[in-house]
C-alpha cells in the first residue's frame, strides 16, 4: 500500500485535531486535580495546624496542576501550528509515514507512533498525547481511507493504542 496526500497550511484542521487530541489527557488530569481539592478541602476543615497546611499544599498543587496542563497545551498548539507554514506530501505505506518538504523529508517507522484517530476530515497520528501528526482526508476516496484502516489495524504500535490508553 501506498497512498500520497498532499497537505496545505491549515490552521482550522490543526486545531480541531489538537482538541481532539487533547480530551482525554484533559479528564485525567482533572479528576486527579479534583482529588487534590477533595483531599485539601477535607483537610482544611480539620482543626489541626498541619493538617492546615498539608490542605493549603493541596490545594496549591492542584491549582499549579491545572496551570502546567494548559501551559503544556499551548506550546504544544504553538509547536505543532508552527509545522502548518509549508505545504508538505504525506506518504502511508505498509512500513510507516514518509514527510516530504521542499526542504526536508524524513521516513518514520509506525512503531514511532503511540496510536491513531480518525476524524470527519482528519486522520489524526499520535506520537505523544500532544505531538500529533495530522493528515487531511478529504481528497481521500473511501476505498483508500478502507486500505489506510486495514493497515493500520495491522500495526504493531511502538506502545499501547490510543483506545487502550
Amino acid at each position: 500500500m501506498e497512498i500520497v496526500v498532499t497537505t496545505q497550511p491549515d490552521r482550522d484542521g490543526m486545531l480541531r485535531a489538537m482538541r481532539h487530541a487533547r480530551r482525554k489527557p484533559v479528564r485525567q488530569v482533572r479528576l486527579l486535580c479534583a482529588g487534590y481539592v477533595v483531599a485539601g478541602v477535607a483537610l482544611l476543615l480539620m482543626p489541626d495546624l498541619i493538617t492546615t497546611l498539608l490542605g493549603i499544599a493541596l490545594l496549591g498543587i492542584a491549582a499549579m496542576t491545572e496551570v502546567m496542563q494548559w501551559w503544556l497545551y499551548w506550546r504544544a498548539r504553538r509547536r505543532n501550528l508552527l509545522g502548518l507554514t509549508v505545504p508538505r506530501t504525506v506518504t502511508l505505506t505498509d512500513r510507516g509515514v514518509e514527510l516530504t518538504t521542499r526542504l526536508t523529508s524524513a521516513r518514520l517507522d509506525w512503531r514511532v507512533f503511540k496510536g491513531v484517530d480518525l476524524m470527519p476530515g482528519l486522520l489524526i497520528i499520535f506520537i505523544t498525547h500532544l505531538k500529533i501528526l495530522v493528515v487531511p482526508t478529504d481528497g481521500l476516496t473511501g476505498e483508500e481511507i478502507a486500505e489506510i484502516t486495514a493497515v493500520l489495524s495491522r500495526v504493531p504500535w511502538g506502545r499501547e493504542t490510543m483506545a487502550a490508553a
